[in-house]
């Protein structure tokens, strides 16, 4: 039995002004990942990231990585309620 796992967005909470860079990794990207810059709020904020905007569809997707960047130099990283719909 097979079961379709395809997802159309990654929703999450952030927190702190910094640039960060969630990754999906797809395998249709040949397992490298897709790249896109956002600062995120001082104040806890919802963010909802469609894959579409990424150019992949979701259905083949591997992992998702969120780091910050492309700074040098410590940074915080607050996330929280990570949700794949």
């Amino acid at each position: 039995m097979s079961s379709e796992l395809s997802w159309r967005s990654c929703s999450c909470h952030w927190r702190q002004p910094l640039r960060y860079i969630p990754q999906p990794f797809a395998q249709s990207l040949g397992y490298r990942p897709a790249i896109q810059y956002f600062v995120a709020e001082q104040e806890w904020t919802q963010y909802t990231f469609r894959f579409e905007q990424f150019g992949i569809d979701g259905h083949d997707l591997t992992g998702v990585f969120v780091g910050g960047g492309p700074e040098e130099g410590d940074f915080v990283l607050q996330i929280d309620d990570v949700r794949l719909e």
